[in-house]
């Protein structure tokens, strides 16, 4: 022995095929809890969306429903001119 490898040991890597399995199995894990996350994120990003597209379509009918009234009004105005 030299100096370098004095009081250290020397660890060999003997792996078993529970050792293997074990690590295909940590690796699975590991790989879907970070698709979990993923797919997580893209739930809260398609929540906003569909608030925006909600609050989007209600100011819209809101619009649309002025729009309408407005027209309506026109025209009621026109006939009742017609009329006199």
């Amino acid at each position: 022995m030299n100096g370098a490898q004095k009081g250290t040991k020397m660890v060999r890597s003997i792996k078993t095929s529970r050792d293997v399995v074990l690590e295909r199995l940590i690796s699975d894990k590991n790989k879907l809890y970070t698709k979990y996350k993923h797919r997580q994120k893209e739930c809260i990003i398609l929540k906003n969306e569909v608030k925006y597209l909600k609050e989007k379509n209600k100011t819209l009918n809101k619009q649309n429903r002025e729009y309408l009234n407005e027209l309506l009004e026109l025209k009621q105005k026109e006939n009742i001119e017609c009329q006199e």
